[in-house]
């Protein structure tokens, strides 16, 4: 029902230093990586039905946890990005 492994996702951003000067178009982007902002995933199977003796079914929920010990940053640190389509 809930597997005991421990998976980590790891999130690295780029982080727009000039936004005014690029929306304006007069600068190129001036970018800096900032990262890795660590999230834990929990697994757990819930709605298990088993539909014979070989199979089963059951959905799969997945929750990520910010884990603020293992990132160089916090949840809740503001970003710039670039909206690559609209460029």
């Amino acid at each position: 029902m809930k597997p005991p492994a421990t998976i980590l996702r790891k999130y690295y951003i780029f982080d727009v230093t000039n936004p005014l000067g690029v929306e304006k178009g007069i600068e190129k982007p001036i970018l800096i990586q900032r990262g890795p902002y660590v999230y834990s995933e929990i697994w757990e199977k819930r709605k298990i039905n088993f539909l014979n003796d070989d199979f089963l079914s059951f959905t799969p929920i997945v929750t990520l946890k910010f884990e603020p010990e293992l990132s160089a940053g916090y949840e809740n640190d503001t970003v710039t990005f670039l909206n690559i389509p609209a460029m």
